[in-house]
């Protein structure tokens, strides 16, 4: 990495998202293509070379932040989608909702996640910036950024930490050669001198439920503050190895679980102290970032191009208006879907969803039933299957359910939930050994979840191996943070004592 001092020059500050273009209307028919990269899906109506350019720049980000970082790189526990469409019109009709109330805005990308997919929606048609200045497609970095630490540290990391540093790695442009990251954002700088601020400890303790996280002008006032704060432990300081050396430092105690003011207090000094320093370093004016060499072993030539069907466009709008919680609008999208393609399971799969949103949890099934009839390639259709049927035990369901998870597994093996339930089945059947693996891939995908540690220890202790199994439900008690988890960890605690 090198290292890059600039003092901001004046240039138009973009709103986080938010881009001013003309307004446009999206023809009747496009033709729509994929395009898929080492780490990456792209559908775009932009043509060709557009979908290659935004998986190349997406995978671009993806080794800088590997390359600086690698402890904020881990794989995403479900599919992301870069859905890139050409001009306002077609993203008004994958996403109304913000286009509503004559709103004056225009945006440049947006994203939404169900618990199949990700999705991140973007303005093909923009131009990036380059070497300099504010990426347009900003939000969409962050999203993904902040997605990347998500799945890093499975939310152990405070929240003023991860929207932090999702929003210094947002501003991050690519271009044949380099990759610049962390340029300063004006935006959060005249936010941040704007007016109060946050007092650090009250910074470090707020959280995603919190009453000031609800009302927009704290929520920008905290992403402010947080970007601020990250950048100065980023780059505030000359010593390049040694402010590497304390953020990673400070990543490692907050994962463990030390409370920010004790972690900070411990890498950086006094909180007093580092409030004064940052404040500074913001109001200097001079923000380092660093530049990156280009990954040249991805080759945009080496992606794979295929046409994109109608119907699987249909199918791919509803399921983003599905996980934008528009169930009408998904449910058009649902019936064009099917009356272009009537076999195409991928309309199943939305629809399966949607009634589990709504708590209809027969016809949820019906849906996942027909999905998996007819092959589909959606992880999740044979998870929540496999859920539902458990809803009303049977032995004679417990081979289908083990078929069912062993299919969501091979689909898609970074999704720890399916390893957890897999293990759960195989020990219901009398096959502790065989649970034992899935179990320990769960714990492995999130290692901080609770309940992936007890199906290990049951499995342990299923299988003889007692004293594995209680060290296992130990490390289960000490992730515990309410008395109902506490109360599952105690009861296979009691299960080991009693097969001891």
């Amino acid at each position: 990495m090198i290292d890059r001092v600039g003092r901001l020059a004046p240039l138009a500050v973009l709103c986080l998202g938010l881009v001013a273009v003309p307004s446009a209307h999206a023809p009747a028919a496009d033709t729509w293509l994929e395009v898929v990269s080492p780490n990456f899906r792209v559908v775009s109506n932009n043509g060709e070379r557009s979908a290659r350019q935004t998986a190349w720049q997406f995978e671009q980000i993806r080794a800088a932040v590997s390359q600086g970082w690698p402890w904020a790189q881990a794989p995403l526990d479900r599919p992301l989608l870069i859905v890139g469409v050409k001009d306002e019109g077609t993203m008004k009709v994958f996403a109304p909702g913000y286009f509503e109330k004559g709103q004056s805005v225009r945006y440049a990308s947006i994203s939404a996640s169900d618990w199949d997919r990700h999705y991140i929606m973007m303005r093909a048609d923009l131009l990036v910036d380059g070497g300099e200045g504010v990426n347009p497609y900003r939000t969409a970095y962050w999203t993904y950024c902040d997605l990347l630490l998500s799945s890093a540290f499975h939310s152990r990391l405070p929240l003023w930490f991860t929207r932090g540093m999702a929003a210094v790695l947002s501003n991050t442009n690519v271009t044949d050669k380099e990759v610049q990251v962390g340029r300063a954002v004006p935006s959060y700088i005249d936010e941040f001198k704007s007016g109060a601020r946050f007092p650090l400890e009250q910074l470090f303790t707020l959280t995603r439920q919190a009453p000031e996280m609800q009302r927009e002008v704290d929520r920008r006032r905290f992403d402010a503050e947080a970007w601020a704060l990250v950048h100065y432990m980023l780059f505030g300081e000359p010593d390049t190895a040694g402010r590497e050396n304390r953020l990673n430092a400070l990543a490692r105690a907050l994962t463990s679980g030390v409370p920010s003011v004790e972690a900070v207090g411990q890498i950086y000094g006094p909180l007093a102290s580092v409030d004064t320093a940052y404040r500074r370093y913001v109001d200097r004016g001079l923000f380092r970032f660093v530049t990156m060499r280009a990954d040249i072993q991805v080759s945009q030539k080496d992606f794979t191009v295929q046409p994109v069907s109608p119907a699987s466009v249909a199918a791919i709008r509803a399921g983003y208006l599905g996980a934008s919680r528009r169930p009408d609008d998904a449910r058009a999208a649902i019936l064009q879907a099917r009356q272009l393609a009537p076999s195409d399971p991928a309309a199943y799969d939305v629809e399966g969803l949607l009634f589990e949103h709504e708590n209809k949890l027969d016809e949820a099934r019906a849906a996942y039933e027909k999905s998996v009839e007819l092959k589909s390639t959606n992880f999740l259709a044979y998870v929540r299957l496999a859920s539902l049927l458990a809803r009303t035990p049977a032995p004679d369901t417990l081979p289908t359910r083990r078929t069912l998870l062993e299919r969501a597994v091979a689909l898609n093996p970074a999704y720890a939930s399916s390893q957890q339930a897999l293990s759960a089945v195989l020990l219901q059947m009398g096959l502790p050994k065989d649970a034992i693996e899935p179990a320990r891939r769960a714990v492995a995908l999130a290692p901080s979840q609770v309940f992936n540690h007890t199906a290990l220890a049951s499995a342990l202790a299923r299988a003889g191996l007692k004293d594995d199994a209680l060290a296992e439900a130990r490390v289960a008690m000490t992730l515990a943070t309410s008395d109902v988890e506490r109360r599952s960890v105690q009861s296979v605690i009691d299960m080991i004592d009693r097969i001891r």
